[in-house]
């Protein structure tokens, strides 16, 4: 009997919510603007007069009192910087802060995320962690196609898509490893790939040489730091992140980069993921963005 009173309780609550999910959407961003500004204002009140009942915002509460928004400041800093080339020259402000939001996704360890980006810092870490997997596994097999073994790689589109789904496993699989522990592995298993189907089209075996070059090529693209093929898709995926943001575009009209069409869905499945994560972001603080620039590059 209880337990059916606790099913039914449940119920009503879950159609309580259903039915207010619509007013959450069209009033969600105007409050946690407001929210945000009232924490901003009373930073240096205590906590209790804040309204820390909300954990949501507590979390944010913490953040802004540990650093007054420096390490979003120095992180628009860096992108006027970029932009400008330490020239003194009219501002656009749209682009910097469109390489700022691109660059979010090519962050670095070294440098602390924006305060107002700490609540979506995993969000972040998980496309991040995708979208550079997915670049190591196009460069993985553009340096494939280069050499004498991997020449079937540039017709045969079955050959391609096995060796995208199997690689893919292996290069995923490097969260907590980094891709230089997987290289050897994923090199191992594109050789053994490409021999099998040559085996499967009765082809004569390549010599010893080239098997060998194949492995050092792959293995290489993932272990050598700063490789320049993963580096150069690397930054044609941060022009294109950077594109989307600034034109505010469909991904559906956003074209996947040379070099990435392997793997063109993935992409821009991560693409979309990240822009509706800026667009988020960009509705609740867009305000203390445009008021941090005007005081940047005043």
């Amino acid at each position: 009997m209880f337990r059916v009173l606790e099913q039914m309780k449940l119920d009503l609550a879950n159609f309580q919510l259903q039915m207010l999910k619509p007013h959450l959407h069209a009033t969600s961003v105007e409050y946690e603007r407001e929210k945000f500004q009232q924490l901003l204002e009373s930073k240096h009140s205590q906590f209790s007069t804040v309204g820390i009942s909300d954990c949501f915002f507590f979390t944010l509460l913490l953040v802004l009192f540990a650093g007054d928004l420096s390490a979003t400041r120095s992180w628009l800093m860096k992108a006027v910087a970029e932009k400008c080339g330490g020239l003194q020259q009219q501002v656009d402000k749209k682009q910097i802060m469109s390489l700022a939001l691109a660059k979010l996704l090519f962050w670095t360890d070294e440098e602390d995320y924006p305060e107002t980006w700490h609540l979506d810092v995993h969000r972040l870490q998980n496309l991040q962690f995708e979208l550079h997997c997915l670049a190591a596994l196009c460069a993985c097999v553009t340096v494939a196609a280069s050499s004498p073994l991997g020449q079937p790689l540039k017709t045969d589109k079955v050959l391609l898509e096995q060796l995208k789904n199997d690689l893919w496993c292996v290069i995923s699989g490097s969260r907590h490893r980094g891709l230089r522990d997987v290289a050897a592995n994923v090199a191992e298993q594109l050789k053994a790939i490409l021999l099998q189907w040559r085996r499967n089209h009765q082809l004569p075996l390549p010599c010893a040489t080239d098997v060998s070059s194949l492995f050092q090529l792959v293995e290489m693209t993932l272990s050598a730091p700063q490789h320049p093929v993963l580096q150069l898709l690397l930054s044609r995926l941060r022009l294109m992140v950077e594109e989307a943001v600034y034109m505010n575009v469909k991904v559906s009209d956003v074209h996947t980069p040379p070099g990435l069409l392997l793997c063109s869905t993935e992409v821009l499945g991560v693409v979309t993921a990240f822009l509706h994560l800026v667009q988020r972001n960009r509705q609740v603080f867009g305000p203390t963005y445009s008021a941090l620039l005007e005081d940047t590059t005043k």
